[in-house]
């Protein structure tokens, strides 16, 4: 194989479909982002109730994982980003955590998907011997054999 960013793509796609069927994470990571963008006040108010608490991360899909670092950290902090959340007078986001698939989406992403970021990262880095390719390959392969559900079927 010449092309190793061609796996790294494939990767992304994998990303890409789960994004379009977890509807209610990307809602929370859509809306989540639209609140801190420039808004010094709100993330006063985050960094405050949870000093210990990075920000919450704002995907680039042209970047292909950090989609699912951002389903992660919401997986690890819904919680506490709720709490801050309730405080805003924002209808929008406050919908999108009462979303009920929400929490099944976030579980189901750290269970099964937290493997693909790793991936990806390995796979865009340079002077990658192929044997480390065919491994890195290789164990994704193996986790997607367990994903269970129509999800990780598709």
């Amino acid at each position: 194989m010449l092309h190793v960013t061609c796996l790294a793509h494939a990767l992304h796609r994998v990303a890409e479909e789960l994004c379009e069927k977890s509807s209610s994470v990307n809602s929370v990571i859509s809306s989540v982002k639209k609140i801190f963008i420039k808004a010094l006040s709100r993330i006063r108010a985050f960094k405050t109730m949870h000093p210990e608490l990075p920000l919450p991360p704002e995907p680039i899909l042209t970047r292909w994982r950090t989609w699912i670092l951002a389903a992660l950290y919401y997986a690890e902090n819904h919680r506490a980003v709720e709490e801050v959340i309730n405080t805003f007078d924002e209808a929008e986001a406050k919908a999108a955590f009462k979303m009920k698939s929400l929490m099944l989406a976030l579980i189901f992403i750290k269970a099964y998907m937290s493997v693909i970021p790793e991936a990806i990262l390995k796979l865009e880095s340079q002077g990658m011997e192929l044997v480390e390719v065919v491994a890195t390959i290789q164990g994704v392969i193996r986790e997607a054999d367990s994903w269970p559900r129509e999800t990780g079927k598709l």
